[in-house]
């Protein structure tokens, strides 16, 4: 296993992750290689977006 070094939280607007959010990340491109991981946080924050956008 790789060294993380996290310099700062990544924020999307107003959306915020927190370390939890990285470390999940971190495991799911470990067990899925290749694959576009996006965790379930991201995929509402999408959501809510394309939710106002359509007002």
């Amino acid at each position: 296993m790789e060294r993380v070094k996290l310099v700062s939280l990544p924020t999307s607007k107003n959306w915020t992750f927190g370390l939890g959010d990285i470390e999940k990340l971190i495991f799911m491109l470990i067990d899925s290689p290749g694959v576009m991981c996006r965790q379930s946080c991201v995929r509402q924050m999408f959501a809510s977006r394309a939710c106002r956008k359509s007002l």
